[in-house]
């Protein structure tokens, strides 16, 4: 345990540097760099019993070793057809050097923290809201996640960005960045649903509440369907074997007491974003990235009431932005300075106690004990 809330504290105290320099732009955003390195070591030298897919990533990888000068041998390798380019360039590329699995770790982690920590940079900036705590946030409800799926988290933290910053990118940049989402993982096609959410709820037509109304309905409806949907599609016309395992795998339909641990929290944090949402609301202060979260957020809540690894999947992509409208929710707590402190610390300790309950004391992900190939 203690590795891990060492590296979240180093991290989070070279954000609050940052932050206190967010003037100096450039100084700020190598301060950053150096914390998503920090991260990516720490990823990068752990052992291959840390994170229940590690195991699988380093038999993957042996394979590319032993096709070194053959990389279309190494596509036409069974089950290797449903894998993703982006991976098998990674693999194949870090197969070439020593050390080279640990290489890869180090960079999937690195890829996954820069576009999450430029993320969160900007709804920062946009909401006035702490970057370190919403770091912080992240790293007790998510870090420990990144060292199982690590492929499809590359895919989150890219779109997440993508949300984050959306006002601010031009459209090839955006265009570009859907691409690479969904060449690291193909659930990553999800952003085009998502794109449909932002642009329906950014706009305050009143002309435009029945289409909110009916993506919103269809959209909680989703997580009822879409395991019956995708088990028709993978059973009739199209073979791929990770959504099978999704889907007719061991367990997966079989909610666990993480599951509805998890679900609480979800709840919690939405009831503190409607609050805070209808108080902009009365104050006229509402802005589009208000809308699309609230969208997020119910979804976020909706997938886990279905429970089914798809759903656990495709949720992913929704509950990434809680360390987005929950910092901004937790402005309901108004008051002096101290009133402030006083009550983003009670809540830090809840979802630390959260994280060493999922993570730890049930071992959600196998990420504890962590172990590394360095030994001092």
């Amino acid at each position: 345990m203690a590795p891990y809330l060492v590296m979240f504290g180093i991290t989070t105290l070279i954000i609050r540097w940052a932050e206190i320099n967010s003037s100096k732009k450039r100084f700020s955003f190598v301060l950053l760099i150096c914390a998503v390195a920090i991260v990516a070591f720490f990823s990068g030298i752990r052992t291959v019993y840390v994170g229940t897919d590690t195991v699988s990533y380093m038999r993957e990888f042996i394979l590319a070793q032993d096709r070194l000068g053959n990389f279309r041998g190494l596509y036409l390798i069974d089950n290797k057809h449903d894998i993703e380019m982006s991976f098998l360039i990674i693999e194949y590329v870090c197969a070439r050097f020593k050390y080279g699995f640990h290489i890869m770790l180090f960079a999937y982690a690195f890829i996954t923290h820069l576009f999450l920590i430029l993320g969160i940079r900007a709804q920062a900036e946009t909401f006035d809201i702490s970057m370190p705590f919403s770091w912080l946030l992240y790293c007790l409800l998510f870090y420990n996640a990144t060292l199982n799926n690590m492929r499809q988290w590359v895919s989150i933290a890219i779109i997440f960005y993508v949300f984050s910053s959306i006002k601010n990118l031009k459209f090839f940049n955006t265009l570009m960045l859907t691409i690479m989402a969904c060449m690291f993982h193909n659930s990553g096609m999800v952003i085009i649903f998502m794109y449909m959410a932002y642009y329906v709820f950014s706009h305050t037509e009143r002309e435009s509440i029945r289409l909110k109304a009916i993506l919103l309905s269809v959209s909680l409806i989703g997580p009822f369907i879409l395991p019956k949907i995708t088990s028709i599609i993978v059973t009739n016309y199209v073979t791929i074997n990770r959504y099978s395992s999704f889907i007719y795998g061991r367990g997966a339909n079989r909610a666990t007491q993480v599951d509805k641990l998890t679900l609480i929290v979800r709840i919690i944090f939405l009831i503190a974003f409607l609050i805070q949402f209808r108080n902009d609301r009365i104050r006229g202060q509402l802005t589009n990235y208000d809308r699309f979260y609230l969208y997020v957020s119910l979804i976020d809540v909706a997938f886990p009431l279905q429970y089914n690894q798809l759903n656990l999947r495709i949720g992913n992509y929704f509950s990434i932005f809680e360390v987005n409208y929950f910092p901004k929710g937790m402005k309901i707590f108004l008051g002096d300075r101290l009133t402030k402190m006083i009550s983003n610390a009670i809540i830090l300790l809840l979802i630390t106690i959260y994280w060493y309950t999922k993570y730890m004391l049930w071992n959600n992900n196998e990420t504890y004990p962590y172990s590394m190939i360095i030994h001092f």
